[in-house]
C-alpha cells in the first residue's frame, strides 16, 4: 500500500498563448506531461474533479479565450480522428477534419468522418443538416492551389 500525500494547493491558470501545445512536438502528443497536468489542473479548479472529458475541457478553455475557435475545430476534429466515441461534432469540425486530412477522405480524421456518415445506424437528419453547413463553409473557404 503507497502512502499517502497531501494534495498541492492549485495554482492559477496562467493565459498562454497555445495552453494545449498544438503542433508542438512535446504537447501534441498523447499523453505529453504538459497537456496531462494542464487538463489535471483545469479539472480541478473548474470542475472539482480530477480528470475531465476531452472536449468538455477544449470548450472551456475556448470559452474563456484561452484557446481560439479554430484550434476548438481542429482539436474536437483530431478526437473523431482518435476515434473518441462520445465526441460531438458540426460543420467546422467537420470541414477542419477534412482540411487536417489534406482534403483526402481516407486520411484521419477525414476518414472516421466519412465512416460516421457511412454508418446506417447514425441520425440521417442530423447528419443531413451538418453536411448542408459543410459544403456551404466549403464553399466559403479562400481557394487554394493543391
Amino acid at each position: 500500500m503507497g502512502r499517502r500525500t497531501s494534495p498541492k494547493p492549485a495554482q492559477p491558470i496562467k493565459r498562454m498563448g497555445n495552453p494545449l501545445g498544438f503542433g508542438s512536438r512535446e504537447c501534441g502528443r498523447r499523453g505529453s506531461p504538459r497537456a496531462a497536468h494542464l487538463q489535471a489542473q483545469v479539472s480541478a479548479q473548474e470542475f472539482g474533479v480530477r480528470r475531465i472529458w476531452t472536449q468538455l475541457l477544449l470548450g472551456t478553455l475556448a470559452d474563456a479565450g484561452l484557446i481560439s475557435l479554430e484550434e476548438y475545430t481542429d482539436a474536437s476534429s483530431r478526437l473523431i480522428g482518435m476515434e473518441f466515441i462520445t465526441t460531438m461534432f458540426d460543420a467546422s469540425s467537420l470541414l477542419a477534419g477534412f482540411r487536417l486530412a489534406g482534403w483526402l477522405s481516407h486520411v484521419p480524421p477525414a476518414a472516421q468522418f466519412v465512416k460516421i456518415f457511412a454508418d446506417p445506424q447514425a441520425n440521417g437528419q442530423r447528419l443531413f443538416t451538418i453536411f448542408v453547413g459543410f459544403i456551404q463553409k466549403l464553399f466559403q473557404e479562400p481557394h487554394r492551389a493543391f
